[in-house]
């Protein structure tokens, strides 16, 4: 109904991007998340902090988990767009980068980027990235040619 629900656990991130802007919408269970949150450090600071790998909570750790979750719905609007992504980006490419490496690009163009510019920096993690954009049309993308194979028999 025009609403967005989220609720995690760990450091992965969930980001919305609405009129050029981009903002973190989910807060990373991690001991430099909490320190973060405590306003102790900037999240400057906290890119390059020796413990910023440290989890506070992750799914498969224990047999609960604490899970973080949205009070109320996030209104959609045309044009937004949401960003799920692991740490494997958010450590080494800025929130401005990720803002202007989406832009109004497609949404698998949006991710092959993103993917490449953190492994252009060392992508030492795991890099994930999914986008999904809300009221846009689809794009009219020509379809890639198939090759075509002889299976042996």
């Amino acid at each position: 109904d025009g609403h967005a629900h989220a609720a995690s656990v760990g450091d992965s991130r969930l980001y919305l991007l609405r009129d050029g802007c981009i903002y973190q919408m989910t807060a990373d269970d991690s001991a430099v998340g909490a320190l973060v949150a405590q306003g102790l450090i900037s999240r400057a600071e906290a890119r390059h902090h020796a413990d910023r790998n440290v989890i506070l909570r992750a799914l498969g750790t224990h047999a609960d988990v604490q899970v973080s979750h949205w009070e109320q719905p996030l209104p959609l609007r045309d044009g937004d767009a949401l960003l799920l992504c692991s740490d494997g980006l958010t450590d080494l490419v800025e929130d401005d980068e990720i803002a202007d490496a989406i832009g109004d690009r497609h949404g698998a163009d949006a991710c092959r980027i993103l993917v490449s510019m953190a492994r252009n920096r060392g992508g030492h993690d795991n890099i994930t990235v999914a986008l999904l954009r809300v009221g846009t049309p689809a794009v009219d993308r020509a379809v890639a040619p198939t090759r075509e194979m002889r299976v042996p028999r």
